[in-house]
């Protein structure tokens, strides 16, 4: 049986205040990323977009400032057990994270147990119920990913993960590419560690990143610090 831990208040203060020293010093190592990327890695053109980390084949929907929640939807009883499941694990409101995403159960080609379709704004699951946690925490992480970052934040991560600061590092232009060997499926990943965390498990936690599997104390401050950025804008 898996041990686990408590997380009392303080100890959340403590993350938080990580959180905030670790998302800074992010920010200042992808300044100097940022300026290498700009002359070597990223697209240089004058016809480059300002977002050049954005996906490739879709826009990207932008998170607007209202003073009514924009609800997280589901359609069936099982999505709305997965949405529960983790807010009640988590503590995190969907709605913070995922404003005006639709969870919904889908049959998904290739064995896939969820998958995060960018211009329904979806999240899509099937009857999965290995690691169906981790997986929902996973898709959840594409959304943050999705909503909240941006290209600077993409690029603390890639050098924080020791990872290529390219385009193709984060979302590659070919179809063949693992989700676990990218640096928005490493991301997600983590997230779901992140989760984990929250929900109690204590760190270092085994993911499955083919980047680096164990999610530490470092990553966990990082995406705090992103979680931060959407919950309080």
């Amino acid at each position: 049986m898996t041990n686990r831990s408590e997380h009392t208040p303080s100890d959340r203060e403590d993350t938080k205040e990580r959180a905030s020293i670790q998302y800074r010093a992010a920010q200042a190592m992808a300044a100097i990323a940022l300026t290498v990327a700009a002359a070597v890695a990223l697209p240089t053109t004058e016809e480059a977009p300002d977002n050049a980390l954005a996906p490739a084949e879709t826009s990207v929907p932008t998170t607007t400032a209202s003073t009514v929640p924009i609800l997280v939807r589901t359609t069936s009883p099982t999505t709305e057990k997965r949405v529960s499941d983790f807010e009640h694990r988590t503590g995190l409101s969907l709605t913070g994270i995922a404003p005006g995403w639709t969870v919904t159960e889908s049959e998904l080609p290739q064995r896939l147990c969820a998958s995060t379709h960018v211009p329904a704004k979806e999240i899509q699951i099937n009857g999965c119920t290995d690691k169906a946690d981790r997986v929902f925490a996973h898709e959840v992480g594409h959304v943050l990913d999705i909503e909240t970052m941006s290209d600077e934040d993409r690029i603390a991560w890639l050098v924080l993960r020791n990872m290529e600061v390219t385009h193709d590092a984060w979302w590659p232009s070919h179809d063949n590419a693992e989700d676990f060997d990218i640096g928005s499926g490493d991301f997600a990943e983590n997230f779901g560690c992140y989760a984990d965390f929250l929900a109690g498990e204590p760190l270092p936690i085994l993911t499955s990143s083919h980047v680096d599997p164990l999610c530490e104390q470092q990553e966990v401050d990082f995406i705090a610090g992103i979680v931060a950025k959407a919950i309080n804008g």
